[in-house]
């Protein structure tokens, strides 16, 4: 008897377009063009409201198992999503690339050009060791992305990878926020949530888009109840360098803060001061930093800082010191 009932379920399993296999699996968006984005629809037919866009590596809990389409779950959001592009692996979202200013002397500038010549207009003057985002690197310029335009830096004077030190800060911590930080499909702060981060969560880095990082973290809304790592976007804003330890106050009380003049441009910090150092982190535009050996000198081309409770050097010029009293994150 029990035989027979476990029969008949399955059929009507089968007849619905499920399987107890896939009821409650996690899946992962799959898409062989990693720029592209999948539709998660209203309902299973092509021409169907389109709920939002999903990157390769978004993770969905499957609720239902069509002949074209899969019910799916994220976070707080529910829609269908096409089989095709479905898989049980992930694969990762990579939308671009850094680059590292990378100069004989600590001291020099690169030129930002208006255009991709040598006679273009001059908008800023990038400092060595600094990291600019990537558009495309195929001429004798590189374009490259800052909060204001597009523009272009001599490809002869940028490395790939800071020499080794890749220029991305392999985890950063969500910041303290009064509420939680949403996890976006999209980096933009309009775009659907994948479900919360808690503030304290420690993420790691995959890519850099603009102002936003693209990360992998977990969170008790995420697919298989919170027990799989979900990916998607945070605003540099919301997260910070190093882990802060509520109750260890930091030593010493001198204070700067970051002033690239450009939001779009990091600044690296090492873990010896030059630029042989390998890259700890970097640091976003307003970023603010404890200096470790009180006031610097007039001379000191780097500095030594700590942030959260990560130590290393950073270029002195663009730093400005503040009042001497600990950021609002440290209190």
């Amino acid at each position: 008897m029990k035989r027979y009932w476990a029969m008949l379920l399955f059929i009507l399993l089968t007849l619905c377009g499920l399987t107890a296999g896939a009821l409650g699996q996690t899946l992962y968006v799959v898409n062989p063009h990693h720029e592209d984005r999948l539709n998660l629809r209203a309902s299973a037919t092509p021409g169907s409201e389109i709920l939002s866009r999903l990157y390769t590596g978004t993770a969905v809990d499957v609720l239902q198992v069509l002949t074209d389409y899969t019910f799916v779950r994220l976070g707080a959001n529910e829609g269908y999503l096409a089989n095709e592009f479905l898989a049980e692996e992930r694969t990762d979202w990579l939308p671009g690339s850094w680059r590292v200013v990378n100069l004989p002397k600590d001291g020099e500038t690169l030129n930002l050009r208006k255009e991709a010549n040598s006679g273009a207009t001059v908008l800023d003057r990038i400092g060595n060791g600094t990291t600019v985002y990537c558009l495309d690197d195929s001429g004798a310029y590189t374009k490259v992305q800052t909060i204001d335009t597009d523009a272009y830096l001599l490809a002869e004077n940028l490395a790939k990878d800071g020499d080794g030190a890749k220029p991305i800060a392999t985890k950063l911590t969500v910041g303290k926020t009064e509420t939680d930080v949403e996890l976006r499909c999209f980096p933009s702060p309009d775009a659907m949530s994948l479900g919360a981060v808690a503030q304290g969560t420690s993420v790691r880095i995959l890519d850099i888009a603009g102002t936003w990082y693209y990360v992998e973290a977990s969170g008790r809304s995420f697919p298989g109840n919170g027990s799989v790592p979900q990916r998607g976007f945070i605003s540099n804003r919301d997260l910070r360098v190093g882990n802060h330890v509520d109750g260890v106050a930091p030593t010493g009380n001198v204070y700067a803060v970051v002033k690239t003049e450009k939001d779009g441009i990091r600044l690296p910090m090492r873990s010896s001061p030059g630029m042989g150092g390998a890259v700890i982190a970097t640091l976003v535009n307003t970023a603010q930093v404890q200096l470790h050996t009180g006031l610097p000198g007039p001379n000191d081309t780097w500095w030594f800082i700590r942030v959260g409770v990560e130590e290393g050097y950073i270029v002195g010029q663009y730093m400005q010191l503040i009042e001497s009293e600990p950021p609002d994150a440290w209190r």
